[in-house]
């Protein structure tokens, strides 16, 4: 028998070249599963040695710090208390409650946003102020605390986040009014949707006991970090890792606030899914939230105008040719001329002409409302004004797919339920008043309920509370009620009642809706007599609705009592202009541009009057500061061009007006002005050529055509 061969050595060359023949392939697969086992051996010792976080973390949306909504004010007392952060009484009601819960007492935290804080008024008149008055008649054998946690333009995200702190002072019960908010902050929001496979990712990692004591472990030293630096800026707060999530600011950064208007929005069909998908996701972690603590939570469906809120930005479908976006818009005028004249019949055909053309522009759904509700159609106005909601470019209103998500989660279990607000408002609504669509009668903008609907929405909480068995006891006897209205009612101040219209005048006047903002404006002035804020929006009212006089009256008005409010000297300035008070014009844009010198009109204005004072010199300054901010408007390209004429600057006067004509190359005027310049620069041809255009373009401008006849004349 041969002798066997002794194993090789590891260490020695054969050894070495044995190895070296294992294809990468084999290595490969070797040093994956050596990794996957010591991951999962990590994994396994971390899941049995450290307790979870209390719940897992967005995967998606982070916050580059975040400050406590309550803080404890007198924590050497016997008894402290937690109260409402000073830094937060921007977005919040001022709260307060002991740190610790007395026996007895059943502690109620209401979240959400604007309409759960009250807006426009407050806390007390909040569908929250009514619970905290109606629960211990409902049952006086516990103490009731009611705190209000509504944050003004919180969406689901952050109020999932504020339920984390919220869940360590010994709730009873969570009510979440929530749904109106979540495409408010889409300029931070959008980018986290540019990487599904990285969120995909993180979104199953967040879930493992590894990257949760990572993530804590980051988190206590970048806090560390910032307070070491800052001092304790986070008020104990922490700082979320950017690992494959976006970071939202400390506080709301509404879109809306960096516009004028909602002109940002734009249709996009990908990211409103992914919006949704996220709002589902954080209804679920606002669940899990409320079983962690072992309370029930209550969700509320929210409710919204639908009558009598035109939609807030609409626009064509990206197919839509030039000119049947004209024909379009044509059928769109003739229809609103119709409903005006009270032909709803004639305005229904023409907007339905109009929907052959585009069938997704919310104006026309509802325009159409109007026509049919006015017909008396009222079940199919009130599909109308719904499909005017779904496509609302500019969604401030729920869409549908917000209550069917949150509808959803009666099938959670008994610790989860939800209220069908708008089933429950439609069914009374139609009941007294025959009306099957939400309007004025119930709120008092696009969204927030009146007094009357908060108060009613407070007593339905009552009673599925009741039901479901969360709360023992009886609704209140009438009597009862009627003293809570009183207390509710008689706590508002007129000067509160003013506030509130002037703050609905804002919102609306934001909104390009003047009609309804200067009703409210004028509401709020005979509350609040001379009001500077009122003033200058009713009178922006005034001025976008083609009334001069009355906005430059009102204005007039504002500066006799508040001479220095300078947000509206830039407005003041321009009417001051177009009325022929030049030197008022001249001062109060100067003056308005020392504190807004980035507003193109501003200086636009300003260069109109050094014109109309010639100051040619003075208006190029000005009108040339208006196009670098504002660059190739043909308004300000005309007067620019203008000025330099009047310096006998020909050459640049004649840059500046084919600047505006490759832009306006259809407006007879610019074409007018530019032949004229080549005329005097001694370039007939093209004066000529220039005159024709004009002509072409409106074929009775007779300044045109006697130009055109002096150049020939000439030649």
């Amino acid at each position: 028998m041969a002798p066997s061969t002794p194993s090789p050595d590891p260490a020695s060359p054969l050894a070495a070249r044995r190895l070296h023949r294992l294809s990468w392939r084999k290595k490969l697969l070797f040093s994956g599963v050596t990794t996957v086992l010591l991951l999962l051996t990590l994994e396994g010792v971390l899941r049995w040695l450290v307790p979870p976080s209390p719940v897992r973390p967005d995967p998606w949306v982070g916050f580059s710090a975040y400050a406590p909504l309550f803080e404890v004010v007198n924590p050497e007392d016997h008894d402290p208390v937690v109260a409402t952060a000073e830094n937060k009484l921007v977005w919040f009601n001022a709260q307060s409650f002991p740190l610790r819960k007395a026996p007895g007492t059943k502690r109620v935290f209401s979240l959400g946003g604007s309409t759960t804080y009250g807006r426009p008024y407050r806390d007390i008149t909040s569908y929250t102020g009514w619970l905290r008055e109606v629960l211990p008649l409902v049952d006086a054998e516990h103490q009731w605390e009611v705190i209000n946690a509504g944050g003004v333009s919180y969406a689901s995200y952050r109020i999932a986040a504020l339920m984390e702190e919220l869940s360590k002072y010994e709730p009873d019960l969570f009510i979440v009014y929530t749904g109106q908010n979540e495409f408010l902050e889409r300029r931070t929001y959008a980018a986290m949707f540019d990487r599904p496979g990285v969120q995909r990712l993180s979104h199953w990692l967040a879930r493992t006991r590894t990257w949760d004591v990572m993530e804590r472990l980051v988190k206590r030293k970048a806090n560390a970090s910032v307070q070491a630096t800052q001092g304790d800026t986070t008020k104990g707060g922490a700082t979320e890792t950017d690992l494959a999530r976006d970071l939202l600011p400390a506080e709301v950064d509404e879109m809306l606030n960096h516009t004028v208007g909602p002109v940002n929005y734009h249709r996009d069909p990908q990211w409103r899914e992914q919006v949704l998908s996220h709002f589902r996701l954080n209804l679920a972690r606002m669940t899990e939230i409320a079983h962690r603590c072992g309370a029930p939570i209550l969700f509320v469906v929210p409710a919204s105008n639908e009558r009598d809120c035109s939609p807030f930005k609409s626009e064509f479908l990206s197919e839509l040719a030039a000119p049947q976006r004209q024909e379009f818009e044509g059928l769109l005028a003739r229809a609103e001329s119709a409903l005006r004249a009270e032909e709803p019949l004639q305005a229904a055909s023409l907007l339905r002409q109009a929907e052959q053309l585009d069938g997704r522009h919310a104006k026309q759904h509802y325009l159409l409302g109007r026509a049919l509700a006015s017909t008396g159609d009222k079940e199919g106005a009130h599909r109308e004004f719904l499909r005017a909601i779904e496509e609302d470019v500019c969604p401030l209103r729920a869409v549908a797919d917000i209550p069917a998500a949150m509808l959803a989660l009666e099938q959670q279990g008994a610790r989860v339920g939800v209220l069908d607000f708008p089933a429950r408002l439609r069914s009374m609504d139609t009941a007294q008043s025959g009306s099957v669509s939400f309007g004025n009668e119930l709120f008092l903008d696009h969204v927030h309920p009146n007094i009357d609907v908060h108060r009613q929405l407070a007593l339905w909480i009552v009673d599925d509370l009741l039901e479901r068995g969360w709360c023992e006891g009886k609704r209140p006897a009438a009597d009862q009620l009627a003293s809570v209205d009183r207390r509710v009612r008689g706590s508002l101040s007129a000067s509160e009642m003013g506030v509130a219209h002037r703050n609905l005048a804002k919102v609306l006047h934001w909104a390009g809706k003047f009609d309804e903002a200067a009703v409210n404006a004028e509401a709020a002035l005979e509350l609040l007599p001379d009001d500077a804020e009122s003033l200058f929006v009713l009178a922006e009212c005034h001025r976008h609705r083609d009334n001069p006089v009355e906005a430059y009256a009102l204005l007039r008005r504002l500066f006799d009592v508040h001479p220095d409010y300078h947000r509206a000297s830039l407005s003041y300035g321009a009417l001051a202009a177009q009325a022929g008070d030049l030197q008022l014009a001249k001062t109060q844009l100067m003056t308005g541009l020392l504190y807004n010198p980035e507003v193109a009109y501003g200086h636009y204005w300003l260069g109109v009057t050094h014109l109309q004072l010639n100051e040619p010199r003075m208006a190029i300054e000005a009108l040339t500061q208006a196009d670098a901010i504002y660059p190739d408007d043909p308004a300000t390209l005309s007067l620019l061009a203008a000025a330099h004429a009047a310096v006998d600057d020909h050459v640049t006067a004649i840059r500046h007006l084919e600047r505006a004509c490759r832009r306006a190359p259809k407006d007879a005027a610019l074409c007018n002005q530019l032949g004229w310049e080549y005329l005097e620069a001694g370039r007939q041809e093209d004066a000529i050529r220039l005159f024709e255009q004009a002509l072409l373009a409106q074929p009775d401008f007779e300044e045109a055509r006697q130009n055109l006849k002096f150049v020939r004349e000439t030649l």
